[in-house]
């Protein structure tokens, strides 16, 4: 998980916890486990708990991702029939392709082939849905209280 999913998630976890509701069973395994890390090793906490950037996986490569979500859930919103354009696969991610390298754009810079192998690359799948939330990893969305 990305180091700015990591920071938003850690924010909904200590608004949860302001508020006074409890903990999933989730929640409590996790922190469980860290803190024993934490107790037992004396590692550091932001590597034991996903806070700092490894080697191969830096803030640009985590920003990269994030702008791969956000066209991602673009194009499947304008694929959607009912509620979108219609569009093909094709048409869509020209069209997002566009987008991306119009002056004031909401995307960062992508060309089309970089864009359709990104689209077809197994390991971004999971960035194929038309519904954003600042919780889910790389979210382009910034998490609010």
């Amino acid at each position: 998980m990305g180091v700015r999913t990591q920071r938003k998630r850690f924010l909904s976890l200590a608004e949860q916890l302001n508020s006074g509701k409890t903990l999933t069973k989730k929640q409590i395994a996790y922190l469980t486990i860290k803190f024993e890390e934490l107790g037992e090793d004396g590692a550091d906490a932001n590597k034991i708990l996903g806070l700092s950037y490894t080697q191969g996986r830096g803030e640009q490569d985590e920003v990269r991702r994030e702008n791969l979500r956000f066209i991602f859930s673009w194009v499947m919103g304008a694929m959607d029939k009912e509620s979108g354009l219609g569009y093909n696969t094709t048409k869509a991610l020209q069209e997002a392709a566009k987008l991306s390298n119009k002056r004031g754009g909401p995307f960062k810079p992508l060309t089309y082939n970089s864009l359709r192998r990104a689209w077809y690359d197994k390991k971004y799948q999971h960035f194929k849905i038309n519904l954003l939330n600042a919780l889910y990893e790389d979210s382009p969305l910034k998490y609010k209280k």
